[in-house]
């Protein structure tokens, strides 16, 4: 879970990087509604990990598995 928490971060810091200053109206148009479209994608991405993230800790509390208790 961790690698794809780390995947989507990395994804998210690839896909907004730099701006190009020099282009044109309808060029900076098409790349925010491209951007938009990538945002979605990624917030859903996120959405999904913050499910499988809760899901496991109603697990490890149903299971009460502690550091302690494995020792």
């Amino acid at each position: 879970m961790s690698y794809d928490m780390e995947n989507c971060i990395d994804d998210f810091m690839r896909d907004f990087g730099g701006a190009d200053a020099k282009a044109g109206f309808i060029k900076k148009t098409v790349k925010r509604l491209k951007m938009l479209r990538k945002r979605h994608r990624i917030a859903d991405r996120m959405e999904e990990l913050k499910a499988l993230a809760l899901q496991a800790n109603e697990r490890r509390m149903r299971y009460n598995i502690d550091i302690s208790s494995l020792i």
